[in-house]
């Protein structure tokens, strides 16, 4: 079919993605009306259309969603088209996963990774395909079995380049490393999220992973490391100029001295105080009242005994 015929329904199917990507579902319908009036259409461009008619559906009218869905599976298939095939799988394996058939949606999603990865650069596409998996597994309650998921999503970032994705799947990861207790995996996760950060240039994440890591090494009783990144992570977030993020490491580096003995009493009042005051500026009253009780505590323990912690 001829390419210039085609281009201009074509060019109005795509601001209609657009529309819909940006919740703008009455632009994106009204877009897709007038791709209707339009015409020629070849069959990728039918295959497309019906996509996009059972994304707008989702939400509210899983019947219509399942038709638009079978309609485009034939498009597509008559075109050949293994690209459009796989995102009306990912669809399908969604509205699966709701009807709670959990096993036929993953089985779905690794047809559409298939797929995809028969094409150049398809790492975007089978890093979606992985947020699905790892979404399902954890509505179903299956968090621990998404590591792998998470694991094959910051390698596919880390293939196509994009940095900033890549530290934000790194950060998952860690997290769900983390709260697994699988401490010395997520002590190497926090480490490559940090890396990617500073690689990035964002500060405040680097601190914020190398507070987390610390939480780990302390968990493992590395507790030298711990309390250097404590203070490491206190200090970047205090040279970023984050009034929260300091206030929040500052009342834990404090936390850490206090449970282990370690500091002086001037050293954790200090801490506690500049915290309190982060937290105040930052807005955060909750943390401020909770600082607050924990500096009534020390100065309580200090005037019963000045010794302690000397």
């Amino acid at each position: 079919m001829d390419e210039e015929a085609i281009r201009p329904g074509e060019e109005l199917l795509n601001d209609a993605y657009d529309a819909g990507q940006d919740d703008d579902y009455e632009r994106a319908r009204s877009l897709m009306a007038q791709f209707d009036a339009t015409g020629p259409h070849d069959l990728d461009l039918l295959a497309r259309r019906h996509v996009l008619a059972a994304l707008l559906a989702e939400r509210d009218d899983p019947a219509t969603m399942r038709a638009e869905l079978e309609a485009a599976l034939g498009y597509a298939e008559e075109a050949d088209d293994d690209w459009e095939r796989g995102r009306i799988f990912v669809a399908q394996a969604r509205d699966l996963a709701r009807t709670g058939d959990v096993e036929g949606a993953l089985a779905l999603l690794r047809r559409a990774d298939a797929l995809y990865d028969l094409y150049e650069e398809p790492e975007y596409e089978r890093c979606h395909v992985r947020i699905n998996v790892v979404k399902i597994l954890d509505n179903a309650g299956r968090s621990s079995e998404a590591i792998d998921t998470v694991r094959e999503a910051v390698d596919l970032m880390g293939q196509a380049g994009d940095t900033d994705e890549q530290h934000s799947f790194a950060e998952d990861l860690a997290r769900r490393l983390q709260k697994l207790k699988r401490h010395s995996e997520a002590i190497d996760a926090w480490q490559e999220a940090a890396r990617l950060a500073q690689e990035i240039g964002n500060q405040p994440h680097r601190a914020y992973a190398i507070t987390q890591m610390a939480f780990s090494e302390a968990a493992l009783e590395q507790l030298d490391d711990a309390l250097a990144h404590l203070f490491e992570g206190h200090r970047l977030f205090v040279e970023a100029k984050d009034q929260l993020g300091a206030g929040l490491a500052g009342g834990q580096l404090a936390s850490f001295l206090l449970l282990h003995d370690k500091g002086t009493p001037e050293q954790v009042s200090a801490l506690l105080s500049e915290s309190a005051q982060r937290l105040r500026e930052a807005g955060h009253e909750g943390g401020v009242a909770e600082t607050e009780k924990l500096i009534d505590s020390v100065n309580e323990v200090l005037a019963h005994n000045p010794k302690a912690m000397a």
